[in-house]
């Protein structure tokens, strides 16, 4: 018999959740169900949302089957027909499945059950995409809550909720709340993370656009400046979140004033742009 899990995701930007073969043999049902599940799961991780969605669908309409509508493992499938949804910016669809699957966590497990949140994040996306700002909140609060519950203040799933939290409030220019929560993560992740982990690049990044936001030049300098640096380690001297960190550098160095800086970096970047179109 297969026996699908719910799998919590520690730091990645969309939740796509794991199955799990318990010991013995797979029945034929079960084994279809598999192959269909990594067909999706193999598609979702080249991009390729529309065409998983058909094997994420039947992957869950197996499930479903298998083990009932109603079950956690259902809630898994589920959840990631939901994200491919959401990843091809079908958010209505995406909030449908979604909400069915916090659902059913909601009526099977305890409240502070770790899997809530990890729904209760993914659907928190779907609002936050949408601009329904007050239920994404709801929700990303929910989220931390348990995971600081479950994990202690200092994992890496909590700084994941920490930084979705503050990039909710970044999105309405709340810079006060944002903040404080980009830092914590930030704190988190480098304590956590391997340092040349994508996130800390990311997180260093976007505390440089708040900045910026603020007109807060001197801040927004000195982080540009690891995030370049935390991008070089990640990725090597030429890529397109290099470039694009390089960008946004540059126009927060125009906004200073510093003119002649930004036409360096400007420069800088379209070479990068260039070259990675010329090598793809």
């Amino acid at each position: 018999m297969v026996v699908l899990a719910m799998v919590g995701i520690k730091i990645a930007a969309l939740g796509f959740l794991g199955v799990l073969m318990a010991a013995g043999g797979a029945a034929a049902q079960s084994d279809a169900l598999l192959e269909a599940y990594d067909r999706s799961k193999a598609l979702f991780g080249e991009g390729r949302f529309a065409d998983a969605i058909p094997f994420a669908e039947e992957a869950l309409a197996m499930g479903e089957d298998e083990f009932g509508r109603d079950d956690v493992t259902t809630a898994t499938l589920l959840n990631n027909l939901a994200e491919l949804h959401r990843a091809a910016g079908a958010y209505g669809e995406a909030e449908t499945l979604h909400r069915r699957a916090l659902d059913i966590l909601n009526s099977r497990l305890t409240p502070q059950d770790v899997q809530i949140a990890v729904s209760a994040h993914n659907l928190a996306e779907v609002y936050r995409a949408q601009e329904r700002y007050a239920e994404a909140e709801t929700l990303h609060l929910q989220a931390l809550q348990i995971r600081r519950a479950a994990y202690g203040p200092g994992d890496a799933a909590v700084a994941l909720s920490l930084d979705k939290l503050a990039a909710l409030y970044h999105a309405q220019a709340r810079y006060e709340l944002a903040e404080p929560l980009y830092r914590e993560a930030l704190a988190i992740a480098e304590e956590e993370l391997d340092e040349d982990h994508p996130f800390i690049a990311t997180t260093l990044g976007t505390l440089a656009r708040l900045y910026a936001e603020q007109d807060r030049y001197g801040d927004s300098e000195h982080y540009y400046e690891r995030a370049l640096t935390a991008w070089e380690e990640v990725r090597g001297s030429e890529d397109s979140e290099l470039a694009k960190t390089l960008e946004g550098y540059a126009a927060m160095l125009r906004a200073a004033g510093r003119v002649g800086e930004a036409d360096r970096i400007e420069a800088r970047a379209r070479a990068m742009r260039v070259s990675l179109e010329v090598e793809r």
